[in-house]
């Protein structure tokens, strides 16, 4: 009796655990029918509790080609010719959704060692390889980007090894970034020119901005003159995790201002021999220094918009006139209304998201074109395309040269995915809430009626499905009517 009892418990904490992991489980036969499914793979296909088994695997399974895939797999595996390895594909909900899955295969054999089929481990990743495809846009959308600018963009890692080079890089360097992609920055540049840098380097891995001027060897085996400005890439705990290197080519520029420089020099001793009216010529070209001062200060300024850029690359961004007619239509947008800057260009907003007069955004533009900054947090939207979520949305004036308004901008972040882990939170307090109701029951049944747990877990989800009700509302009951004064306070 004892013998029994302990393997009936243990296969009470085996059930439980089968029916409680967040994982789905099936058993199949060497056919591919479902002969078991537990609760949590109910959940991922959307089926109600028992209508898997007897089902076949290849009826779940979203398209025709990935079906005659598994089919095959699945022969080799009963002819024992592959070795069990996770499987990563396209499953369909019950009600016609779907959803992407890694399945674990395992075999499962009788006493005598005969394949009887298989069990597998299956979890819904579909979540996960949706952010995966989002970073990988977001990637080659900054890639498009950076080989887009004419300045030479790398970034360098802790290990001064080459992480990352644009398309103006190759071209300068000429080596392809493949070629540079993992080499030490002194195998690249060469012993000679990395000498030359070595200094700015150490300067910025000790987390300093560092900007200078330099000649360095040219792929030709010239030189050039560049405008360098390394920063630094600081990670968690102040740890410097590398720089990023930003390079203009200046040697034009360097031979004009030579150039410049004897023509002035050579303007200088005319003076010298001419009158004094003449020096007042002398006086004006000094204004071409000015005139550098300004080109350099143009300069910083692109410098400082191409970090705006990067900052807010996944920010929609919608620029108006003051007719509330659509100027600008970045990317992201186009990746939130699922309309592109083509179609919109031109167009008032109202002509395509009729919705947006109920919300009064006309007013916002309103406000923003009388100098106003508006901001709103966690508005939903829908297009007509049918594409709903949520965003964070700024208003603002846009002011041209002369601080004139001439329009408005407005910042669009989308944060469906924000809201939605938000309501997942919300959810799984809840959650822990009914578990403690029931953690709370199996506690008044071992004490009140000497139950072990595991009888204790098995009563209260027994009476769940006979009567119906949730586990939730049986563990109440036993509360109530077995439960202390205290106890029975907390649930009310």
């Amino acid at each position: 009796k004892h013998t029994a009892k302990a393997l009936w418990e243990s296969e009470e904490q085996h059930w439980i655990l089968v029916e409680t992991i967040p994982h789905g489980i099936e058993d199949i036969d060497t056919s591919g029918r479902i002969l078991f499914a537990n609760d949590s793979l109910h959940k991922i296909y959307g089926y109600d509790e028992g209508e898997l088994v007897g089902k076949s695997i290849f009826d779940l399974v979203a398209t025709a080609s990935e079906q005659k895939e598994l089919r095959e797999y699945l022969k080799l595996l009963v002819r024992e010719q592959h070795t069990p390895v996770d499987y990563v594909g396209r499953k369909r909900t019950k009600d016609g959704k779907i959803i992407d899955v890694q399945v674990a295969w395992n075999y499962k054999r009788d006493s005598q060692g005969q394949l009887m089929g298989f069990t597998s481990v299956i979890t819904d990743i579909t979540e996960r390889k949706r952010t995966d495809d989002a970073l990988q846009e977001s990637e080659k959308q900054l890639r498009l980007l950076t080989d887009a600018l004419p300045v030479l963009i790398s970034y360098v890692d802790s290990n001064l090894c080459y992480r990352f080079n644009n398309i103006a890089y190759e071209q300068w360097f000429g080596h392809s970034r493949e070629e540079v992609h993992g080499r030490h920055v002194r195998d690249v540049l060469g012993d000679k020119a990395y000498e030359k840098i070595r200094g700015y380097v150490e300067a910025a891995m000790s987390g300093q901005e560092v900007t200078y001027e330099e000649v360095v060897p040219y792929k030709d085996g010239g030189a050039r003159v560049i405008d360098a400005t390394y920063i630094p890439h600081i990670g968690e705990q102040g740890k410097v995790k590398g720089f990023f290197v930003l390079v203009n080519d200046i040697t034009e520029r360097k031979r004009a201002e030579e150039e410049l420089r004897k023509h002035r020099d050579h303007l200088e001793e005319l003076v010298e021999e001419r009158t004094s009216e003449l020096q007042k010529t002398v006086k004006e070209l000094k204004l071409e220094i000015a005139e550098r001062k300004r080109t350099e200060d143009a300069i910083n300024l692109l410098k400082e918009f191409n970090e705006n850029v990067f900052r807010s690359i996944n920010d929609g961004l919608v620029t108006f006139d003051r007719d509330f007619r659509i100027t600008s239509w970045n990317n992201a947008m186009e990746e939130i209304s699922g309309y592109t800057a083509h179609e919109m260009l031109g167009k008032a907003p109202f002509e395509v998201f009729p919705h947006l007069i109920e919300e009064g955004v006309d007013e916002l533009h309103r406000d923003a074109l009388d100098g106003q900054v508006i901001e709103r947090t966690n508005i939903s939207y829908h297009t007509p395309k049918g594409k709903t979520g949520y965003t964070n949305e700024k208003y603002l004036p846009l002011l041209n040269h002369a601080g004139e308004v001439i329009g408005t901008l407005a910042v669009v972040e989308d944060v469906t995915e924000l809201v939605g882990l938000e309501q997942r939170v919300t959810n799984l307090q809840e959650e822990l809430e009914r578990r403690k109701l029931i953690e709370v029951a199996k506690g008044i049944l071992m004490r009140e009626l000497d139950f072990s747990e595991a009888a204790s877990y098995k009563y209260i989800h027994k009476k769940s499905r006979n009567e119906r009700l949730k586990m939730e509302e049986v563990a109440k009951r036993v509360i109530t009517s077995f439960g202390t004064t205290e106890e029975r306070e907390n649930i009310s």
